[in-house]
């Protein structure tokens, strides 16, 4: 049996474009019994900024197809990218080797997605949700500020028929305090907090430490590790660097001068040292 959390999203202004979660995915499977569906709900809602939120229990028989790497690598180029991407939201597309090579490993290697809540912040066009939903999360949120990218991702988790999938429209950095220990798994590609986004790499590191319960794993700068580090010991977490990548960062804006720049990218798992040594015992 797992947990899985709804999310409603009610907007003040009418005008805010938002998508909430809903149990299709759930009713429309033949292999759930009704009871199996919706077992008993747990009775706590709350209401805060807009969000209203429900938890509910679950047993699952997804019959989710075990993919190889190469197949959701393949998959994962078929995701569509940003039309237009904005500077000031550093809009760079994670590319659909390094997106697979991290569920890959999140998902082999820890088992951090397959019926797990996982939330996937800054999700732009939602390659890393796709990639999380095809591998048989339990529900994959993804959250981004930009309505554009989120069009984009809507039609992407259509094109493939996902129904473990969803989105909501919001400042990333506003959610710390609203939905503590809300996921088990957060995964994403932060702004790398640079020009007009100073700090803003460690804003959605910290926000994505408070939403989960399990572990955080997100790309950043090779060159900012030691400050990553040392934030991780002030905040009691601990800190993994699974893998050095070379991050090919194409040219998006008329103002970039050569096709593509190579950029030193670390791939980082943090978790709650606590947690951590449970699942070492």
């Amino acid at each position: 049996m797992i947990k899985l959390v709804l999310l409603f999203y009610f907007p003040k202004n009418p005008k805010t474009r938002c998508c909430c979660c809903s149990l299709h995915y759930l009713l429309g499977n033949t292999n759930i019994t009704l009871e199996e569906k919706l077992l008993f709900p747990l009775g706590r809602l709350l209401s805060c900024s807009g969000f209203f939120q429900v938890q509910l229990y679950f047993r699952l028989k997804l019959n989710m197809k075990k993919l190889k790497l190469k197949e959701l690598e393949s998959n994962l180029q078929q995701v569509d990218d940003f039309e237009n991407p904005k500077l000031l939201l550093e809009q760079y597309p994670t590319r659909p080797h390094i997106a697979a090579c991290m569920l890959y490993t999140i998902h082999n290697t820890f088992g951090d997605i397959e019926n797990k809540t996982v939330a996937d912040l800054g999700c732009g066009c939602g390659v890393l949700s796709v990639g999380s939903a095809m591998l048989g999360a339990g529900l994959c949120i993804g959250f981004d500020i930009d309505a554009d990218a989120l069009e984009v991702f809507s039609k992407n988790a259509e094109e493939f028929e996902l129904r473990n999938i969803d989105l909501v429209q919001c400042n990333v950095c506003s959610l710390s305090d609203r939905m503590p220990k809300t996921f088990d798994t957060v995964i994403m590609n932060p702004p790398f907090g640079t020009k007009h986004n100073k700090g803003m790499d460690m804003a959605f590191l910290k926000t994505a430490l408070q939403l989960a319960r399990t572990a955080v794993y997100s790309l950043h700068k090779t060159s900012t590790r030691q400050h990553i580090q040392k934030k991780a010991d002030e905040w009691n977490v601990k800190m993994e660097v699974l893998a050095e990548l070379r991050y090919d960062l194409p040219a998006s804006f008329k103002f970039h001068k050569k096709k593509s720049v190579d950029i030193e990218v670390d791939f980082i798992r943090f978790s709650c040292r606590k947690q951590d040594e449970r699942r070492n015992d």
